[in-house]
């Protein structure tokens, strides 16, 4: 319409205004090529599993799709992920798709194989209502939507963008709520399949070990990866999980979702809550009491979580990165990333002692003294660049306690400390948090300086390190 209007101006009223005619054939032009369907290009997102090397896992889906009378997925891939899902892809705008499932191998270390079964038999769910089939429609609409706005907002026109705007919000509120309802209809079927309580406890594990591991793999695994190292992913997210804090963190969440009543009306999934109240009012067969864990599905696990660490780290262009153990990143990732942060996020610290960068954290516009000037006018407000800057000084203090020969040690789950050849344990950061806190005073802080002798250690000592890169 946009493109034609200058046409019909000319047309119907012999004349034509050359500001709304460019206007008119630039919005109509961007908005015409932000709604052109795009042709699906899958990238496999892990290792694909066959039936020939994981014979126990195909028996079990096979099961699962004769429960729910689909067929199997063209294609089932094996991810480092709390998460399994199905979807349609390849093609344009669902033409000519093929079914794809994708199953998180740190999901069947946490799940009994009921519970999985029960997963699956959501998954399959999806499948079985035809929601992989809207997805691919719903999804290009979408990006469609989410191009036209964002292109036009670009454009600096308010005048095109903001009816698009209200028209994105309107459509999201409405397919959200079909995605919400996709849910509760997929659940029922597992329920029917594996019983209420096999797919609610399933649910519930993953609501809350999803946050955990989110958390370990950003904090402690994929910085790791990036340095081109590889531990052991299973292992580290038990010693993670079973981290006193994180434990507590994860209770936390699980209740604070077990009280949460309502969806917000832009979730794709409904409320815990709300999917544990629908799934109970299912009927469906009791849980076995022989529920061994869904992990014995997979057949050399040690093998398929390198093969799936190996794909992960070629997205972050790291080739054929190196088995280590969890102590050893210590020296090759978590020491180099410290080096790394100061001297990416420091600010004008030449020539200052601790005692000096300790100090700057008493007032909001010294604390920004700490900070790099590039990172600076990014930080939104106050309490965030005091945050930084305490992690700043809180990350020189470990520093400054390892040149001196202090022994560093990260427990997988919780805060670095050092120790001295006196087997002395202190926490520098936690000196930081208390001081952030106001539970001492920064007196209090510099007598912990001085206490172990590093009040006068010169930050230049560490700006001039060299970062360890041998991985790289």
């Amino acid at each position: 319409m946009l493109i034609f209007l200058p046409i019909g101006m000319v047309v119907f009223a012999n004349r034509i205004p050359i500001k709304l005619a460019i206007l008119s054939l630039i919005g109509g032009c961007m908005i015409l090529w932000s709604v052109m369907p795009r042709w699906d290009r899958f990238i496999a997102p892990g290792p694909r599993l066959t039936e020939k090397d994981q014979p126990e896992l195909f028996r079990q889906l096979q099961s699962v799709a004769q429960s729910t009378e689909q067929t199997m997925p063209a294609e089932v891939y094996a991810l480092p992920e709390m998460n399994a899902w199905v979807a349609n892809r390849g093609g344009i705008m669902g033409i000519g798709s093929r079914r794809i499932m994708g199953i998180g191998i740190p999901l069947m270390q946490v799940l009994s194989s009921e519970q999985l079964r029960g997963v699956l038999a959501h998954e399959f769910g999806h499948y079985h209502g035809g929601d992989t089939k809207l997805g691919p429609w719903l999804y290009v609409t979408r990006s469609a939507i989410v191009r036209t706005v964002m292109n036009l907002a670009s454009s600096g026109s308010s005048i095109l963008y903001l009816p698009f705007e209200w028209y994105l919000k309107l459509f999201l509120r409405l397919t959200q709520k079909v995605s919400r309802q996709q849910e509760f209809t997929a659940d029922a079927l597992a329920a029917k399949i594996v019983g209420p309580q096999a797919i609610g406890e399933a649910l519930k594990v993953v609501h809350s070990q999803a946050m955990a591991f989110d958390g370990y793999w950003q904090n402690e695994y994929s910085p790791a990866l990036e340095r081109g190292y590889r531990p052991p992913m299973a292992q580290g997210f038990r010693q993670y999980a079973d981290a006193p804090e994180i434990k507590k963190a994860v209770e936390e969440t699980l209740k604070q979702a077990l009280e949460e009543s309502k969806s917000d009306i832009y979730d794709s999934h409904p409320a815990l809550k709300e999917r544990l109240s629908a799934i109970n009012l299912v009927n469906g067969p009791r849980s076995t009491a022989h529920d061994p864990p869904a992990i014995n599905w997979i057949r050399d696990v040690d093998g398929l979580e390198k093969q799936m660490i190996d794909h992960m780290a070629k997205t972050l262009k790291v080739s054929a990165p190196q088995a280590i153990g969890w102590t050893e990143t210590v020296e090759r990732v978590l020491v180099p990333n410290y080096f790394q942060m100061i001297h990416d996020l420091g600010g004008n610290l030449k020539g200052l002692t601790l005692e000096h960068a300790a100090q700057k954290l008493s007032t909001a516009e010294k604390c920004g003294e700490l900070i790099s000037a590039t990172v600076l006018p990014h930080i939104p407000d106050g309490e965030t660049k005091r945050s930084l800057a305490s992690q700043i000084v809180g990350t020189l203090s470990i520093l400054a306690l390892y040149l001196r020969g202090w022994g560093l040690q990260n427990p997988i789950g919780q805060a670095p400390f050092v120790r001295n050849a006196q087997d002395d344990r202190i926490e520098p950061f936690e000196w930081i948090r208390e001081f952030s806190e106001q539970k001492c005073s920064l007196d209090d802080l510099i007598a912990k300086y001085r206490e172990y002798q590093i009040d006068s250690f010169p930050i230049d000592e560490i700006l001039n390190h060299k970062i360890n890169s041998d991985a790289k």
